[in-house]
């Protein structure tokens, strides 16, 4: 479903809850593919796009779920956030905002609805072998004037544990935040990243169409 649309959360969860009965656990993981663009460079459009699916998704999302979970005073929220709304990335503005703003909006949410019993926790993951990194290691390559093999192997090599994570080292904390294990944790921001804190590197001089001096 279209996560940025506000009637169309609205109805699927209705369905949802009708077809079962009730809603016990809400992961927000849609997040649109950001494109790397210098920030003086960036168009509203783009920042409308990331922003509207990775943030006022997670919004929509909770709203509509929040209520039916409020009625029930039960259930447990998982937002996935990311290293970058932690420590932001160069060119990568409307990503590290969505991501910073699923943090604040997952501790704000945990605040608000722990009188229902409901826990509200978020996952920043770091560099993960998906589809999504596929795309962006190009374009991240591409900004720095270096081949994407080089730049994969860089961002490994900055991992203390050495490796890229895999999408099922974040499906594991999922597990654990959805469980009754976590029957105490609410609030909280789990770092899920190898021990890579974020990339803070500042990025070569460019000129005003977004092309790296790197290139020319």
């Amino acid at each position: 479903m279209d996560v940025s649309s506000k009637s169309t959360v609205d109805e699927v969860c209705e369905k949802i809850n009708k077809r079962w009965g009730q809603i016990d656990i809400l992961i927000n993981n849609a997040g649109p593919r950001p494109n790397v663009i210098p920030t003086m460079n960036l168009p509203l459009e783009e920042w409308d796009r990331v922003l509207s699916v990775g943030l006022t998704g997670v919004l929509l999302c909770s709203q509509s779920v929040g209520r039916l979970m409020m009625e029930r005073e039960t259930g447990t929220i998982v937002n996935i956030a990311s290293v970058n709304g932690i420590n932001p990335a160069a060119w990568l503005a409307a990503y590290n905002v969505a991501k910073a703003g699923v943090i604040s909006l997952t501790r704000t949410l945990a605040l608000e609805l722990a009188p229902y019993k409901i826990r509200v926790n978020a996952i920043c993951p770091g560099p993960l072998k998906t589809d999504f990194h596929s795309l962006v290691m190009p374009q991240r390559a591409k900004s720095i004037g270096i081949e994407t093999k080089e730049m994969i192997e860089r961002v490994r090599t900055a991992i203390p544990l050495g490796r890229w994570g895999e999408p099922y080292d974040i499906a594991k904390m999922v597990s654990f935040l959805s469980s009754e294990d976590a029957s105490w944790i609410t609030g909280s921001i789990m770092n899920v990243h190898g021990g890579l804190e974020g990339v803070s590197a500042t990025p070569p001089r460019h000129d005003m169409d977004g092309e790296s001096c790197a290139d020319s």
